[in-house]
Parts: structure tokens; sequence; C-alpha cells
């Protein structure tokens, strides 16, 4: 316990320098000193901060009288006399230090030095700044970044000659605004490297941050080296906030980095290995294991720094999940590791048929070699290349996902070129699991990603022109009893053995099979016994099927439908409870990526999990990292069941569970894994016509659409195609909301021929319907068209634009004509959208009159006052339409100005991308200071658009709408006078022009203005 008594608050000590330092509070307290923080009044009164350092030695036993001198007993005297000495001569090795290029802002500079109270003062410059802790840098970045400063300020000390061989947190001050410098404040234990077996005395150490040799005093192993443990204890204690202790240090230690601040994000799996072998290299005990050099150790912060970071892209390796009994099949491991490992190897197949083993042998074989790899992809075939690596669930990079204006085929280039970016210089493996083939430009795109590609497929003729490994039964008959043996539970007789054996020959050594047969005998309470076993696989089994007499592709079919014959019957000689057949049921409604564990007991409202675990170890079902899935052969078997009432009911309590979890508000933040459990459900479904064609199957898709990112629109616009053929008479709100969605993508891609006939058809829908509420809406739907179709120009400079304006402006009427009949919460925001909707046009158009546009905007005000919530696109649009009725009706730049702002703000709350505000905010901001002829503001708004685009140039969309705004820009700077920077920026389209494949460039340089700047610098 440290008993100091420290100088109080207030305090004046006078030096001979001539001024009165005031101690303002006390900062810090090392093992020789403690350091304040103080002031004084220079020759013009200006207060001026400053540091001071007390000589007060924590081993010395010392009291202080009431005036603030040290009592110093004469048991003390010596050594409290030794400390002063080591003050001065680490006081004039901070000057030396501070006068050293580099190191001038690593370390305090101080003024002087005084003897005072029977003790010595230190005063050093102030740096605003706190002594390093745990709790201060809370993100693991910085904390790397300040241990990184750290090293480099001792790197220096090295390369001066000495050895720091005191780093702790107690020492270090970091820096206000940085982590990039710290200031090294104490010198007290440095000494020369060349002298450091001359050294006399032991040399004062901190526990937990100083190794083995420096606490046992051994001067032959001190060196640079124990100044690398203490970097690796500082890194230690700002991750987990304690000091390593013994088990740490040793050469083999794992951390558990769960009880670290890594725990608090989702940080890449490299960082781990990383940080594992960076402790390895630092906190050994025997210190020539530890890293050489402290720049090595600067070097290895710097990669932790980068892998930290996380808004930096990186990929997430799949999980493989651990593994238990793997036996035989030696040969092929060796064929796919050497595969695996060789230099020339882009692509090779992994064949044969469903339930031999191939995932588990690829699996295995993978986990052998995973050193060897950076990053490893294992990923279930989702139909489509495409549409697999289009999967952010599956293939996920850290800070990457679609743009809601990105097309599917768009994101997969874009994605497979950051992949292939990120893998540059790497060994990255890429595995693609049940692959049944694709024969679009996908798979010569994928094939140029240079990575290490593994296909695992059934389809040998896929494999034709690779190398491939053909996977067939274990042939090895004791290979196999071992299998069976291990699934049994037991050692088997002589006897069983032969019944073993015989089972084995019939069933062509298919691993599933014997596994499932093995654990279902095995079972204590299960029914089949080796005697019927036999008799099912006498049956059903293979032994009328050979090889020589049929190809491989139609053995392999015959192969699969026995093997699903033998596994039904097992299903049912084992004649599973009803719960337990539910549980299976329920399961393979979520396919090939499975459900968590908890997920799937809270859907089913299980009281305790038993049936699960028996399932497990009867092997129905696996259990990977809390997620539960079936084998694909057990699936298709389980799919193929008639569906009991029981089944049913479970399967309605899942239906109605994500239903609610996709309607509740409360679980927003939720919303992605509970669609990813949707879209599996409703894939799954569609096989299933009791369950397809089900009201519950639909109220999910609705849900579900409703609920998708737009930036899945592919994935959208399918689906809700999907519920418009799907819908009989339901709910027609419902079906309307549907249509919006899809017509929203319509108008995004320019479709308005498709978007025009999915509008006859909502007519068609509703012409029967008298209700007001569906009437309105219907031609709520319609104005969205037209205003689509107009895409802003309201001052119509054609007749067919004045034709579509008079059609908007009509069917706005008859919406606001129908919705004012219905009195329904939402029918009256659709309603002060029309009113809004109508003032706008009036307003751009010059159709309308000033008192009739304002009676129309207090109507839309009184129903947003009302019904609309706060930071709504309503809201929002209602300030926008204000703005323009302050520009062109009632002029008031200030009153335009502040709705404008109004605006702004609440776009930075529900914009859903940067393009969203681009075209929804700032686009509309700048047309509004060009109608006000407040130029500079207009390129203001416009700069700060290419600005949000040209951070995300590799997203088509942006890069389209990057020209765009240079076309719009140029227009500005045309009407402006600005002929300079009209030729500027007419030389970056034409350079972009002659350097993009994308169309209708040269149309953002009219000849018009082309021509008359050209004038301006010809003269002609």
């Amino acid at each position: 316990m440290d008993s100091r008594t420290a100088l109080k608050n207030g305090t004046v000590l006078r030096f001979n320098d001539g001024y009165e330092y005031t101690i303002i509070n006390e900062l810090a307290r090392g093992g020789s000193s403690i350091v304040y923080n103080a002031f004084y009044l220079d020759n013009l009164g200006a207060r001026k901060t400053v540091r001071i350092k007390e000589c007060y030695p924590f081993k010395c036993n010392l009291g202080r009288s009431m005036d603030g001198a040290l009592l110093v007993p004469m048991s003390e005297k010596t050594l409290f006399l030794k400390t002063m000495r080591k003050m001065r001569q680490s006081y004039q090795l901070g000057n030396d230090f501070f006068s050293t290029d580099g190191l001038t802002n690593l370390t305090a500079n101080t003024y002087n030095i005084f003897e005072a109270n029977n003790t010595l003062y230190i005063v050093s410059a102030y740096a605003q700044g706190k002594e390093l802790s745990y709790q201060r840098y809370p993100a693991v970045k910085d904390s790397i970044a300040l241990v990184k400063s750290t090293a480099n300020a001792v790197q220096k000390i090295h390369n001066r000659g000495f050895l720091y061989l005191d780093i702790k947190p107690d020492n270090i001050l970091t820096l206000e605004g940085t982590t990039e410098l710290v200031q090294l404040f104490d010198f007290d234990t440095v000494v020369p490297i060349s002298d450091i077996m001359k050294s006399g005395d032991k040399i004062s150490y901190t526990r937990g941050f100083s190794p083995l040799e420096l606490k046992c005093g051994d001067f032959r192993q001190i060196g640079t080296h124990t100044d690398v443990y203490g970097i690796g204890a500082l890194l230690f204690y700002m991750l987990f906030d304690r000091v390593p202790d013994a088990f740490d240090c040793e050469i083999r230690a794992e951390y558990d980095f769960t009880k670290s601040k890594l725990s608090e994000g989702s940080y890449q799996d490299s960082l781990f290995f990383r940080l594992e072998d960076f402790f390895h290299h630092t906190l050994a005990d025997y210190y020539p294991d530890r890293f050489s050099s402290m720049e090595i150790v600067i070097e290895k912060l710097s990669e932790l720094q980068k892998m930290a970071d996380l808004s930096a892209r990186y990929i997430v390796s799949s999980r493989l999940g651990a593994y238990g009994l793997f036996l035989g099949r030696k040969k092929e491991e060796e064929w796919i590791t050497e595969k695996l490992k060789a230099p020339d190897t882009a692509c090779f197949f992994i064949v044969g048929m469903g339930g031999i083993g191939k995932s588990t042998l690829v699996r295995h074989s993978i986990r052998k070699s995973e050193q060897y790899f950076d990053t490893v992809l294992y990923l279930n075939y989702l139909g489509t290349i495409e549409k697999t690596l289009c999967d952010d669930y599956a293939v996920h990079i850290n800070s990457v996902q679609k743009d809601k204006h990105e097309i599917d085929k768009a994101y997969f280039d874009r994605k497979l070129n950051i992949l292939r970016e990120l893998g540059r210089d790497k060994n990255c493996l890429l595995v693609i699991d049940n692959y049944t083939g694709d024969f679009s430009d996908a798979f010569p795109k994928l094939l140029q990603l240079g990575w290490r590609i593994l296909f695992v497929t059934r389809n040998r003729s896929l494999a034709v022109g690779y190398d491939y490994l053909e996977v067939g039964p274990i042939t090895e008959n004791e290979t196999l009893l071992a299998l069976f043996s291990k699934n049994f539970g037991r050692e088997l007789t002589v006897e069983e053995k032969e019944c073993a054996s015989a089972m084995i020959h019939k069933v062509g050594g298919h691993t599933l099979v014997i596994e499932l047969i093995a654990k279902q005998i095995g079972n204590p309470v299960c029914g089949l016994s080796l005697k019927r076993a036999a008799e099912i696989v006498e049956h059903t089994g293979f032994s009328n099927i050979t090889v020589e007499s049929v190809n491989y592709q139609k053995d392999s079919t015959l192969y699969h439908n026995t093997i699903r014959q033998i596994v039904s019957q097992l299903f049912e000689a084992e004649a599973l409870p009803e719960s337990q057949r539910t549980i299976t049921k329920v399961l393979s409604l979520f396919g090939s990526n499975g459900v968590s564990l908890d997920c799937l007991s809270e859907m089913l409202g299980l009281k305790n999990r038993e049936s699960i675990s028996i399932l497990y170890y009867q092997g129905w079902i696996y259990v990977n990292d809390t997620i539960i899935t079936m084998h694909p052969v057990i699936e298709e078997v389980v799919s193929n069941w008639e569906i009991s009432e029981t089944e049913r009911k479970a399967i309605i309590k899942t239906f109605d569970y994500l239903i609610a979890r996709l309607k509740g508000e409360a679980q927003k933040e939720k919303y992605s894994s509970y669609i990813y459990l949707a879209r599996a459900v409703l894939e799954e479904g569609k096989r299933q016509k009791e369950i397809y064609f089900s009201d519950r199957y639909k109220e999910l898709l609705y849900y579900t659409i409703r609920n998708t990112p737009y930036e899945n629109e592919s994935f959208v616009k399918k689906k809700s195609e999907e519920y418009i053929a799907l819908f009989d008479n339901g709910n027609k709100k419902m079906l309307l909301l549907i249509y919006e969605g899809l017509l929203e993508i319509l108008y995004e891609y320019g479709q308005f021929d498709e978007a025009e006939r999915r509008i006859r058809q909502i007519r068609m829908v509703v012409s029967s319907d008298e209700r007001p509420e569906i009437r309105g809406r219907y031609y709520y739907i319609l104005s969205g068209y037209y205003d689509a179709v107009l895409n802003g120009a309201y001052d119509a400079e054609t007749d067919e634009e004045a034709k579509i304006v008079a059609l908007l402006l009509d069917s706005v009427d008859q919406a606001i004509r129908w919705l004012g009949l219905s009195y329904t919460d939402d029918s009256r925001v659709f309603l002060g959208e029309c009113y809004r909707l109508k003032a706008l046009v009036l307003i751009r158009s010059g159709l309308g009159k000033r008192r009739q546009i304002q009676s129309i905007l207090k109507n839309a005000q009184m129903l947003i006052d009302r019904y609309a919530q706060p930071n709504s696109r309503l809201l929002r649009d209602y300030d926008m339409t204000l703005s323009w009725f302050y520009t062109y009706f009632n002029e008031d730049y200030r009153k335009s100005y502040m709705y404008m702002l109004k605006a702004c703000k609440i776009t930075d709350i529900i914009a859903d991308s940067e393009l969203a505000k681009i075209d929804e905010q700032f686009c509309p901001m700048a047309n509004i200071m060009l109608e006000w002829r407040r130029f500079e503001d207009a390129e203001q708004y416009l700069q700060h658009c290419l600005t949000l685009c040209e951070n995300r140039l590799e997203i088509t969309a942006y890069r389209k709408r990057k020209m765009d705004l240079l076309g719009y820009l140029l227009q500005v700077y045309f009407i402006w006078g600005k002929s300079d920077k009209c030729r500027n920026v007419i030389a970056i389209l034409d350079d972009m022009t002659d350097n993009s494949d994308e169309p209708d460039i040269e149309q953002l340089v009219p000849d018009k203005i082309r021509n008359a700047v050209l004038a301006t610098f010809t003269g002609k």
C-alpha cells in the first residue's frame, strides 16, 4: 500500500529561479516520485502550466512536515540520497533525450531541477494529457496504437544506446487528441546497454511488467529483449485490464479473448491468431524466444493495428466447426492436402454420391491445413454462383454491403473485385459444396478470382477438364467396422462383427447409412435391433447395382434413391416419438444453413432440449457452434414426409414466430437475422404444396418483402411478383403496398412499360372494390407513376410533359377525393402526402395561385401534425415543398433556407444510402439555390454530392451519378458565367467519355454550352 503523503492542492513552492509554483493537483505516482500539475505566473503576469516531479521514493519510510518538507529518518538516509542521485542522472538523461532528433516529442521537456523541502523537484513543460490506462482507450485499435507509440519511443532510446527497463502505464503520458504520440517521463531505470554488466545495483522493476531476467537481477541476460517483454506486457494490460501471469508467459499459452476488449466487436479471425503469436514472442520467459528487436515489435504492432480497425475491409472466414470421429480415407486426404498446398492449383473438384462423406473429408483436410491459409470460405451452393457469392451472411466482408441502387450482377462483380484485392498475395481458399453447375459467365469470372477454388459435387460431368478426386465408398472393412463400432457406442462382439460386415457390404460402404444404423441400434431406447436393420438393408440394399454395368451418373442417381429408401425405413423402424419427428420436420424448413438452438427452442416452445439431444446422439441432426442442421439426404427424406396434424401445428408456430418478429417494432435490430431465416423457410416451403398455398406462407412472404432492405431489390422484385401471383381475394391493402414497392424498383430502373402493365393489374383488382381507402390508394399509386415519369419536370417544356402534368394533377385530385372519405390513420397520412404533392406540382409548374396553394398546404399541415410520425419522409418532403413555396411565391430567402435545413436534418436520419441523400436532398437544395441565384451555395452542395460519389466509385450507380452531377455543375457554371470552370468540367467529362463504357456521357455536355465556352476562349 502506498502511504506517501502528497503536497496539498494550492501548496506554493519557491525555487531559486524567482518564480512561485502553485500545486494544482496530483497527476501520478512512480516508484521514486510523485508528479503534480502546477502553474506559475510569468513576467507579464500570464499563467503558465507546468508539471513538477518530486523525489519521494516509495521504498523509503518518509514523513512530511506541515510546511511540506520531507522528513528523512537516519535509517532511510542512504537509500534516499541514492534515489536523489539517480534522479539527477535521470534529469540529465532526459535533457539529452529531449535534445535528440526523434525523441524531442516523445520525452518531457524539463526546464530545470531544484532543491527544496529536503528533496529534489524537476519542473517540465506541461502537455495536455493523462497517464495511460486501460479505461481511457476502450477501442482495441487505439490501445494497440498507444502501445506502438510507446514502442517507437523505446526504440529511439535503444538507438541512442540505452535500455528503458521500466515500461508501465505510470511512466507513459498520453496526449489529448492523438494516439500517435506519447511522452515518457521517468528515466530512473534507464541504463547504457554497454554498461549493463557493470551495474552494481539491482535495477528496480514493476511486477507484471518486468520479465524474469530483470526480476532475478541477471545482468548477463538483460538486453533490448527485456524492453520487448515490457511492450508485450503493456499491450496485454491494455487489452485484458490485468498484468500477465506465469501461465500467460508460457510459449504455448492460450488466451481467452472473450475476457478482453476484443469481446466488444466483430474482429477478423486473423487478429486473434496474430495477437496470440505476438504475446508468445514478447512475453516468453526464455528471452531468445522473444522478438529480437523493437523494430520487429513495431512492425507486428502496425499489422495488429490495421487488423483491429473495425471500419477496414476484411473477410470473415467460415467456421468449419468442431469435428469428432474421422476414420480412413488416408489417400484421399493426402490428395486433397497436396492440392491445397500446391502453388499451381487454381481449381479442382471432389466428386461422389450423396452421403458418401465428401463434405466431412473436405472439412477434415482443410482443418489439418488451416494454418496454411489466410482466409477460408466454405459455402453451400444456392443455385447460382452469383447468388452464392452475393449472400452477405455466408460471404461477409466487413464494411461491404450491397447498395440500394446496385443490381445483383453489379454487386457480384464488385464483390469479386474486393475479394480479389483482399486476397492479393495471400493464400485464400473458396469451397462451394453441393455444387450443381452454373453455365453463366459467373463461372469463368470466379476462376479469375486468384483464389484456390474447390467444388464439391455429385455430378462428375461438371469436373471434366479439371483435376478431380472421385470419392467412393470406404473399402477397408476394418475401418468401416471401426466407424460402426464408434457410432454403436461399444466394441462389437465376434457375432455382431459378422452381421455388421454383411450390412456394410450390402450398403456399399455408404458412411451416412452406416453411422445412422449404428446409432439407432446403439441407442438403448431405440426399438431397432441389429437383425431388423439387416432386414432393411437386405430389402433395399445396393447389391443389384454394379459399377461395371452402368455409368457413374446413372449409378449415382440409383444409389441416391436407394439411400433415401433406407433412411426412410430407418425412420419408420426407429418409430421416433411425435415430438422428435416434429422437430426434424420443422428443421427441414431451414435448409442447409440451419437455425440456432435457442431460436428453434423458442419458436416451438420447447420446455427442455431433451428431444434435440436425442436426435443429435442418434445422428439425425448435427449441432455446429449452436447451429442445428441436417444432412442434405436426411433433409430430403424429411421434406417428403406427409405432414401430420402435430407437424402442421408446429409449422404454423414457426411461421407465426417469424411473422411476429418481422412485425414487431421492438425487434428492429434483429431484423436481418429473422429475414435470413424467413427467406430460408420460404424457399423450402415452396417445395411443399400444402405449405406454399397456405395463408401463413403468404403472410410471411408479405412481411419478409416489406422488411427486406431495398438493396436486395432482385429478391424484393422476385418475391413481390410471387406474392401478386399467389394473391386470391386476400387483404387488398397489403397487396397494394407490395405493388408500391415493386413499382419503386421499376421506376428506379426506368422500366415504365412494365410499371404501366402492373398499374393496369392494380386497376383490375380494385375495380370491384368500392371502399374509399382502396380506391384512394390506387389513385395515389397512379399519381406516383406520373410523378416518376416526369422526374421533376413540372415546368413542362413539351406538350407531352404538359399532358403528364395534367394527368398527375387529375390522379392526385381523385386520390384526395377518395382518401377524404376514409378515416383510418394511414389513409390520413396518404391524404396528407397527396395534398403535399399537389401543392408541389402547382408551385413548380406555375399553374397554381398563391391562395390556392396556401389552402392546400394548410390541409397538408393539419394532417401531418395529427397523423405523421416525427422525422418521417412525409414531414421531410413537406418542409422541402415549403422551401419551394417561399422561393417561387412568397419570396423569402430566410424562410426558404430554414425549411430546407429542417428537411436536411430529417434526411440525415431517414436516408438509407448516400445516393438517397444526393437525389432527395442535396440536388434539390442546389436547385433551390440556383433559383435564388446563389451560385456559390449551389456549387457547394453539388461538390458535396461529388465527394459522396467519389468515395463509392466502385459502385456503378455512384459512377453514373457522378457524371450526372458534373453535367448539372456544368449548367450552374454556365448560367453563372464562369467559363474557366465550365472548361474544366467539360475536360473532365470528355476524359470520362474516352475512358468509360457508360452510355450517354456525351449528352451531358450540350452543344450549346460547348460551343459557347469554346467561343469565349477563341473569340469566335
